[in-house]
């Protein structure tokens, strides 16, 4: 990291910074810049407003997969009836529903990949896509240039899950992302091409979430 309190600090600086995971040296370094810095400070306060959003949206998220999941395991009159009189064929019977009603909305017998279109900047509107299953995502690129980019999956904690090159051409970019295996907020990060060891500038930030 630069040694430096006059250049502003990058999106994922200010996200570390809020999510108290920088270092001591870029921690004083952010600080320092945030002292004399209003710019920057809105940019922080506008970045912790997304993050809390985020945040509540994905335990809204988990309250609703927690209520949907305690009615699927409620046993119905009947089952009550049959469990009675043979304890090991009703939980038997009670796995065999449960597995069968727990298949995702997204089941894909033949492995491809699900296609994704993101076009709403963070905090605007956030896709839903299938858990367990690779992603083909088109990521609007409008306004930018033609040329190399890279890409980046990161979930709402800031850590990054992957990430690889891409070409943007024709107003977008194009990139398939592996499958993701746990459910929740993520968000898909458009960066430019990071040349003669310069920082690679965010272009573009896109959410989604995984059931």
């Amino acid at each position: 990291m630069q040694d430096t309190y006059f250049e502003h600090p990058a999106e994922e600086a200010l996200e570390r910074y809020l999510l108290k995971r920088c270092e001591e040296e870029e921690l004083e370094t952010v600080e320092t810049h945030l002292l004399a810095c209003e710019s920057c400070v809105s940019r922080l306060e506008n970045l912790e407003l997304d993050i809390t959003a985020m945040k509540q949206a994905l335990a809204q998220w988990q309250e609703e997969e927690a209520a949907r999941s305690a009615k699927i395991v409620q046993p119905s009159g009947w089952r009550r009836w049959f469990a009675i009189p043979n304890l090991a064929w009703a939980a038997a019977a009670a796995a065999l529903a449960l597995s069968i009603t727990l298949v995702p909305h997204y089941t894909n017998l033949n492995g491809k990949a699900a296609n994704v279109s993101l076009s709403a900047y963070r905090g605007l509107e956030s896709v839903s896509v299938p858990e367990g299953r690779s992603l083909h995502i088109t990521l609007n690129a409008e306004d930018l240039p033609s040329g190399g980019a890279e890409v980046s999956l990161v979930d709402s904690n800031g850590a990054t899950v992957w990430s690889g090159p891409a070409q943007i051409h024709d107003s977008r970019a194009v990139v398939t992302v592996p499958r993701i295996r746990q459910a929740g907020a993520y968000f898909v990060r458009l960066y430019s091409k990071s040349s003669d060891g310069a920082e690679p500038e965010l272009l573009r930030e896109f959410s989604i979430t995984v059931r």
